[in-house]
């Protein structure tokens, strides 16, 4: 199995397991620890694709790198979309609520008045759904799968 496939599988577990210890330890109920799964699943997607670039550096050059860490976040991408449907669509249907509440929190910690915050709430409703949640998920790892890509690839490819 290619490193890419490899990466791109291992990016998809790292996903699901995180997770998991996000949802059956109710950290997903609180809302100022959002940013740890964040930080987790970011920390574990430039890990797991440095390693697969640094695998596929010898044969490749810059752009040949670049389509390396696309290959790597589309083989990750059914697992993390998979992962965030299963989440909030079938483990913890209730963390759509959470973070429905919690955007209510904050705008009313803004000072929005009632009526404002349901005509905003009814206007976003779309993205308190799990198809949603899935979605963002798969594009958040793409544009991290990229950056990281973009960067990493300056240092880490067959020299010219």
């Amino acid at each position: 199995m290619s490193p890419i496939v490899k990466g791109g599988v291992a990016l998809g577990i790292a996903t699901i397991v995180i997770s998991l210890i996000f949802g059956f330890t109710g950290m997903y109920k609180n809302a100022s620890l959002g940013w740890v799964f964040q930080l987790a699943a970011t920390v574990a997607e430039v890990s797991l694709l440095i390693w697969v670039l640094r695998q596929t550096a010898v044969t490749r050059g810059y752009g040949g790198q670049i389509v390396a860490a696309l290959a790597f976040v589309i083989v990750a991408i059914p697992f993390i979309l998979a992962n965030g449907y299963l989440f909030s669509g079938v483990l913890f249907p209730d963390s759509m609520e959470f973070a429905r509440q919690n955007a209510q929190d904050g705008m009313a910690a803004r000072g929005m008045s009632e009526g404002d915050i349901e005509t905003s709430m009814e206007q976003m409703s779309f993205a308190f759904t799990p198809i949603f949640s899935a979605i963002m998920g798969a594009i958040m790892t793409g544009v991290v799968g990229l950056v990281t890509g973009l960067i990493a690839a300056i240092w880490i490819r067959k020299k010219d």
